[in-house]
């Protein structure tokens, strides 16, 4: 089943990773009229580019801090969609700009208001909401429940409650997509694709160790494709779906394919099972004592945690029976993030493609 196509799009940080992609895709498919990219007023030069190149492209832009939203007179575009990407993702750091994500929230939908009746907004939230409060092993689902330990997970489940708890207010229909690690180019500079290259290159012990946790990932193209296909769907409003190609590897068997994909040497650890047990149960411990442990180090336990157990290990059979998708494998994938570092022969210019049937065991 389908609804009435949307030909009026609005996206919150349109600049970031996944939004400067979303606003091309929108404006190859439905011209640059059809588009309004709102963005931060605080951007990195890299950022301001992309914004350039939206008004060159005659986007119509918006630039404000969504916490200053109530403070602000901004006219309310016309929108059929709005795609809610803004947000603080930086986990390794403890900034105050993370209230962006609950307050900036509020604000947007309170700015909004009436407008929204009838409208669908798609919110991409994260699987670092879901942490689990026993040992996390095997994927999650939609009916995992959630124990976030860091504020980023914590305040990105917030904003997922508030839209659902405004959306019986302003009549609008939702779509929140829980995203595991996207794989693109121009990806988050301190992010995992940026660091474990130099970590290889350096023969450093963290990347030869054979990590047993499963990660679930997805190529930034696909994740467009989801995102405009979701709000045309009437089976999609008011759900919530995680989101996987479904190959899910092992931080081992990712990093041995990073390695590959770069033409790295990676020489390999194995370490015994009663090893990792031990290490995840001290990561686990570190990571849940937020009393006593600074910010930084309980971010590190958790990312250690995750590389140990499978705590962004995502089930997402419930997208694929919705939108039937195919997905590029993790190995274009890398191509992708890594141009550089790969020249394609002509037998391989054909990305290889997963099926969407969930988790590939």
């Amino acid at each position: 089943m389908t609804v009435q196509k949307p030909t009026r799009f609005l996206i919150t940080g349109s600049t970031g990773f996944v939004g400067r992609q979303l606003v091309a895709r929108l404006i190859a498919q439905y011209g640059s009229a059809a588009v309004t990219a709102m963005a931060n007023v605080h951007l990195t030069s890299r950022e301001e580019n992309f914004l350039r190149a939206f008004k060159k492209q005659k986007v119509r832009v918006i630039q404000c801090d969504l916490l200053d939203l109530p403070k602000l007179d901004i006219p309310i575009p016309s929108f059929d969609v709005i795609y809610h990407l803004a947000a603080y993702v930086e986990t390794e750091k403890a900034s105050p700009a993370i209230a962006v994500n609950v307050g900036g929230t509020k604000n947007l939908l309170d700015w909004l208001g009436q407008s929204l009746c009838g409208k669908r907004l798609v919110y991409t939230g994260t699987l670092a909401s879901m942490d689990r409060r026993g040992l996390p092993i095997g994927p999650m689902n939609e009916s995992t429940l959630c124990f976030p330990k860091t504020s980023y997970g914590r305040t990105k489940l917030e904003a997922e409650q508030i839209i659902q708890a405004q959306s019986f207010r302003l009549a609008f229909d939702y779509t929140i997509l829980r995203l595991c690690t996207i794989l693109g180019r121009d990806f988050r500079s301190g992010g995992m694709f940026d660091l474990f290259p130099q970590l290889l290159r350096k023969n450093a012990l963290a990347t030869r160790l054979n990590w047993p946790g499963r990660t679930s990932l997805l190529c930034l193209s696909d994740l467009i494709e989801i995102m405009i296909a979701v709000p045309q769907l009437s089976q999609t409003r008011d759900e919530l779906y995680l989101v996987s190609n479904g190959e899910d590897p092992t931080f081992d068997q990712l990093r041995d394919q990073i390695a590959r994909t770069l033409n790295l040497k990676r020489d390999r650890i194995a370490l015994p099972r009663w090893f990792w047990k031990s290490i995840g149960f001290g990561a686990l411990l570190g990571s849940r004592s937020s009393k006593f442990i600074p910010h930084s180090l309980r971010t590190f336990c958790w990312r250690i945690s995750l590389m140990v157990y499978d705590g962004i290990y995502a089930d997402a059979s419930k997208l694929n029976a919705a939108l039937k998708p195919s997905y590029r494998s993790l190995e274009s994938g890398l191509r992708e993030a890594y141009p550089q570092s790969f020249t394609p022969n002509r037998s391989e210019r054909q990305a290889p493609a997963v099926a969407g049937n969930g988790p590939i065991p």
